[in-house]
């Protein structure tokens, strides 16, 4: 018969922890709650599609390019013409219903980011051993890279920040890598963009924190839309704090919306606009007008046109009580009539008058008097 063995109950605590999952927080996710805890609330529970055709197409477009480079990564260099056919191929197959935005926005881009892959920027044959992670890649080389932002304590597991980088490759030392980040979409981006965003500071913070060797990250938007690239912009270890910082900080936007709504609140609101929004629709404490244009657009526009005619009359009317009374309307912080500002005196321009009858009782009235249209 075997002995059974007795349970030592002072280790049921630390197995129960072990037993706690971690719990991990995609970029996309930490920046929306970094731009309003309640958006990002909202796309965490599934309240707005964290979806679009738009979208749809950008990850048919990353698909490829991560297939892209993975033909040249696995390739040890020896690639041809029928590899660039195969990633034509593999853009033509992409979802039907985005197909066609997908090969606009990245047809153009197919070549340039190949030779990208195969060339040194002085010249040269790029090593396939130089291509370090890339979306889509396997193992050692897989894109995904996570920090943990907050420790694990009882009942709830450690806090991950994670994120996955389209391409980095290595430098001319050890200490440098280059990222190229892949944008489909329509927006233009700068280097002052790439500097400040979030997702590109992340992954800075991710890298300095996975690969303690690595002393400067050099990072490019690469618009396949267009195919242009940005500047280079450098994220240098020193300011590593600063960058983990903001990951933590938005970390903990998340941690406070979720304990607000566990205590049967609602996430608070700091945005300065709600335009454009997803979650304007169902937000409750969304400005009205954008409540408005997000539940039935076309309403919008025709309410608005009707208020614009209204704000016109309103300016006519304003235009001739100055006119009558001979002095501006004046109230807090705000006024109305000529007595504007302007730092100077300045004589009447031409654009200013207007052709009139001579003979005739009629006065002389300047453009900037009447509304557009009188």
């Amino acid at each position: 018969m075997t002995e059974t063995q007795e349970l030592d109950m002072d280790l049921i605590p630390a197995m129960t922890a072990k037993l706690t999952p971690r719990i991990d927080l995609d970029r996309s996710l930490l920046e929306a709650y970094s731009d309003c805890p309640m958006l990002g609330w909202c796309k965490e529970a599934g309240k707005v599609a964290d979806t679009s055709a738009c979208a749809d197409s950008g990850t048919e477009v990353h698909t490829v390019f991560g297939y892209m480079t993975d033909l040249y990564a696995q390739s040890g260099g020896n690639v041809g013409a029928e590899d660039m056919e195969s990633v034509k191929a593999e853009l033509l197959k992409a979802r039907p219903d985005v197909q066609p935005d997908a090969i606009a926005g990245a047809w153009g881009a197919l070549w340039g980011v190949w030779n990208f892959l195969r060339h040194l920027p002085g010249g040269g044959l790029r090593n396939p051993d130089d291509v370090l992670l890339y979306q889509g890649g396997l193992g050692e080389r897989s894109g995904q890279l996570a920090m943990e932002l907050l420790p694990e304590i009882h009942g709830r597991g450690a806090v991950y920040g994670t994120s996955e980088i389209d391409l980095l490759l290595a430098g001319a030392c050890a200490g440098e890598r280059y990222e190229i980040d892949f944008k489909s979409g329509h927006t233009q981006f700068s280097a002052t963009k790439v500097q400040d965003s979030f997702q590109f500071q992340m992954h800075a913070a991710l890298m300095f924190a996975n690969y303690p060797d690595v002393e400067e990250l050099h990072t490019a938007v690469w618009m396949t839309r267009f195919n242009r690239r940005t500047p280079w912009v450098t994220f240098r270890r020193n300011y590593a704090e600063q960058y983990a910082a903001r990951v933590l900080s938005a970390c903990r936007l998340w941690m406070g919306t979720h304990g607000s709504v566990a205590a049967g609140g609602t996430p608070s609101l700091h945005r300065l606009t709600c335009v454009g929004c997803p979650a304007a629709i169902v937000c409750v404490d969304a400005a009205p007008p954008a409540h408005q244009l997000a539940k039935d657009p076309v309403a919008f526009l025709l309410d608005t046109e009707r208020l614009q005619e209204a704000a016109d009359q309103r300016h006519v009317q304003l235009v001739e009580y100055v006119r009558r009374t001979g002095a501006d309307i004046a109230a807090p912080g705000i006024g109305f009539g000529l007595e504007a500002p302007t730092g100077k005196a300045r004589k009447p321009s031409a654009a200013q008058y207007k052709v009139y009858r001579t003979g005739t009782a009629v006065e002389s009235e300047s453009e900037c008097d009447l509304p557009a249209g009188s």
